[in-house]
Formats: C-alpha cells, structure tokens, sequence
C-alpha cells in the first residue's frame, strides 16, 4: 500500500513525500520476500528521485529495479525503467547510454505481447527531444510524428 501511495503523492507534485514513502516500503517487500514488489520500491524511489535531482539516488534505484526486471524478463516493466534512464542519462548528457535506453524502451513498449501504447508514446517525445539536442533534425521529426500519430490513436481509445 505504502508504494501505491508513493504514487499519489507523485502525482500531486508532492516528490519528496513520495520518495519516502517508496523509501518505506521496501523493507516490507524484503520481509515479505517480495522481489517483484522491491524491484517496483526501486523503480518508484528513482522516478521520484529523478524529479528531485537527485541523480546518484535515482540510478542506483533504477538500476536496481532495471537488474530485477530484466533477469525476470519483465519486459513491460523494463520499459518504464529504461525510459527513465534514457531521461536521466540525457539529463547527465550521457548521449552514449541515454539513446539506447530510450530505444529499448520503445522496443519494450512496442512489443505484440506487452505493448503499451502510452509508454510508447512518452517514449518517442524523449528520444524526439534527446534527437533534436543532438542536432539529429531529422530523426527527432520522425519521432514526433509518431508520436502524434501514436497519441491521436489513443484519443480515439478514449472517445
């Protein structure tokens, strides 16, 4: 619940309270020995860390929950990780890591089994941006207009 919780805070700007909660709640996914439950604490103290700038404590988090979902193929999950590294890798101007995070993100996110078109969405708008940073005019108008195309898709959705 404590991680859950973390999540309305986060929504409500409120990062610090969100982090802490997160922070909480890993010690009941390790006494309950819920790795997968852990392995979201990480993700969700990263995110919030993120919005911090707190940089060291989001990629030790991120990195941490990006170890569990990978080895447990979690690929859903890996996405929402990967997408947070490739924004933090680009916030540290780390071009080298920052693209080919965001870009298994969207293979993630793309994926037939487990795609997530909003993940794929949000994703294209930060490789858009990390492009159009690196001088990259081209391939960042490609990704917005799949990103738009991907977002008038999900408008329809919801009608």
């Amino acid at each position: 619940a404590l991680v859950n919780l973390s999540w309305v805070y986060h929504q409500l700007n409120q990062f610090e309270k969100a982090l802490n909660l997160g922070q909480q709640s890993i010690e009941y996914f390790i006494s309950g020995q819920d790795l997968y439950g852990r392995a979201y604490a990480f993700y969700t103290i990263g995110n919030n860390a993120l919005y911090m700038g707190l940089w060291a404590l989001a990629q030790e988090h991120l990195d941490q929950a990006a170890q569990i979902y990978s080895a447990a193929a979690m690929d859903a999950r890996s996405a929402m990780v990967d997408w947070a590294r490739g924004l933090l890798y680009n916030i540290l101007g780390d071009a080298r890591r920052s693209e080919p995070a965001y870009l298994r993100a969207l293979a993630f996110a793309e994926h037939p089994e487990h795609a997530n078109a909003i993940t794929a969405r949000d994703t294209l708008e930060m490789l858009a941006l990390f492009y159009q940073s690196q001088g990259r005019l081209d391939q960042a108008a490609a990704a917005c207009k799949r990103a738009i195309t991907l977002g008038e898709g999900l408008s329809l959705i919801h009608i």
